[in-house]
């Protein structure tokens, strides 16, 4: 967020007002910093020890956005451990989507991260590794339950090595990389991915590799994308459903708003999901993380997501955030530490273990 004080206008200090309105000041969300907003600022400011000024810099953001940000977004909290991801604000210019290469609740992913910190002898590695937000999907039996429902893993303030970037990835140095996964909001769509087509049968599979060779999951027929031209060297996918697509536009919407990421006018087509030397260089917007790693297939093409990517430029417009809505009340019950059907994604942190570059 930029710097703000007093007679500063426009959609920051609309966020600014809503903010603190929120947090029990009466402010009109007005987008212009009027004295009331200043005499507002002042106060939290003085309530957080800060230096009383009425100028949002800084100092003044990361405490705005650490105490008084609230907002549920929808999203049910399943928070991961401190030492999951850096309890730390750090400024957002942009949004990343990643797919999960995995099952389709989003606690099962959130899960796996809780639980991907030892190594091959059961001792602790550190491997700060997620994104903010998962969005569940249609189960491979059909089943509805998490179709579209989204997961809180940690404060989006907050941030996690989500890229597994490098210097080869980017040209770029440690802490350039570093501020890449600083500086963005991730968040994880449920899905398989990449899948394989038997010609024989007819049929689709996800497969894996384990110790014991390669291991196959079979993926609904009514589940699978076929794009028109092979991807990353696939030609099929498990598709995002229409739910999670709809949620994802909304979240998209929310964050874009609550952290004035822009979301530049452009037409989304196939070709920008290759590699973007814009997104290695740090500049704000929405990416996936196919933008900035060859090796990676999140997200895909698919005709239905690239349709909603290029709405979000007008919908943002008039976008208004709806300051009460409230998480969702799930109906699953309680998970084992360790959810063996997960093992399906173990390959998605086995290649970011040099993620942190520390």
């Amino acid at each position: 967020m930029k710097q703000l004080s007093i007679e500063s206008e426009g959609r920051p200090v609309e966020v600014l007002q809503l903010i603190l309105s929120e947090n029990g000041q009466e402010l009109s969300l007005t987008g212009i910093f009027d004295e009331a907003t200043d005499i507002a600022v002042r106060q939290f400011q003085q309530a957080q020890n800060l230096v009383v000024d009425g100028i949002v810099g800084n100092k003044t953001w990361a405490a705005i956005y650490e105490k008084a940000y609230s907002f549920k977004l929808k999203a049910k909290s399943d928070f991961l451990p401190d030492h999951d991801f850096i309890a730390e604000y750090f400024p957002k210019n942009c949004l990343y989507l990643h797919h999960t290469a995995g099952g389709a609740r989003p606690d099962w992913t959130i899960a796996w991260w809780r639980n991907d910190n030892k190594d091959k002898d059961g001792n602790f590695r550190r491997r700060r590794v997620g994104t903010a937000f998962v969005i569940g999907r249609e189960g491979l039996d059909g089943g509805t339950t998490f179709d579209g429902k989204i997961y809180r893993a940690f404060k989006e303030a907050h941030w996690a090595y989500h890229l597994g970037v490098n210097e080869g990835h980017t040209g770029h140095g440690a802490d350039h990389n570093k501020q890449l996964n600083q500086q963005a909001i991730g968040i994880e769509i449920c899905s398989y991915g990449p899948l394989t087509h038997d010609e024989d049968t007819g049929k689709f599979f996800y497969e894996w590799k384990t110790e014991a060779g390669i291991q196959r999951r079979e993926i609904p027929e009514d589940q699978v994308c076929t794009l028109e031209q092979p991807w990353r060297g696939f030609t099929h996918f498990q598709k995002y459903t229409p739910k999670q697509i709809e949620a994802c536009k909304e979240l998209i919407l929310s964050l874009s708003y609550l952290f004035a990421i822009p979301l530049p006018e452009r037409t989304y087509t196939p070709d920008w999901f290759e590699i973007d030397q814009d997104a290695k260089d740090g500049k704000p917007g929405i990416w996936t993380h196919a933008n900035v790693r060859p090796g990676k297939s999140d997200c895909f093409p698919q005709p239905e997501l690239i349709d909603m990517l290029n709405s979000l430029h007008e919908a943002a417009k008039d976008f208004k955030l709806i300051p009460d809505d409230v998480g969702f009340e799930s109906t699953e019950t309680e998970l084992p530490d360790f959810p063996v059907d997960m093992r399906a994604i173990q390959h998605y942190t086995v290649d970011l273990d040099d993620a942190e570059g520390e």
